[in-house]
């Protein structure tokens, strides 16, 4: 989500619309759906739908830097939290369609615990401001100056 902020900035600076990344969660969410994800597939809408609430009127580069990262956010939930809440049933079964071995897929559950969720969305949060902050630096130096915006 870092590198993608400067796409998901420009589309919503050029569009300026309410909805933008309520659609561009639901076209995320239909991807993740495609792959039999349908909690990555919820938390990506409504990570879409939070976002542009947060952003308003798309006037504010603060409110559409948290926007953006509370959209990040949103999307890292949604392949966490239903292996913390329902358990790890479903992950090994994935896991073993995907040939992992079993030390593979224990080490793989050794990271879904609580805090390392809260830890690695702290850090998704922050990098996706860090993200979209530089994205509206760089939509200003580039876009602005061809005309683009």
């Amino acid at each position: 989500f870092m590198v993608a902020a400067t796409v998901y900035i420009l589309m919503a600076v050029k569009v300026k619309k309410k909805g933008v990344f309520t659609i561009s969660g639901t076209l995320l969410g239909l991807i993740a759906l495609s792959g039999g994800h349908l909690p990555h597939a919820v938390f990506a809408v409504i990570g879409g739908i939070i976002c542009d609430l947060i952003i308003g009127n798309y006037e504010s580069k603060g409110r559409m830097i948290i926007g953006y990262g509370t959209f990040a956010l949103a999307d890292f939930l949604g392949t966490v939290i239903p292996v913390i809440l329902f358990g790890t049933a479903s992950f090994v079964e994935r896991a073993s369609k995907w040939k992992m071995s079993e030390a593979q897929i224990n080490e793989a559950l050794s990271y879904f615990k609580v805090s390392w969720a809260a830890g690695f969305g702290l850090i998704t949060f922050v990098l996706a401001c860090i993200g979209a902050f530089v994205a509206t630096r760089i939509l200003k130096k580039h876009f602005e100056k061809a005309g683009v915006i």
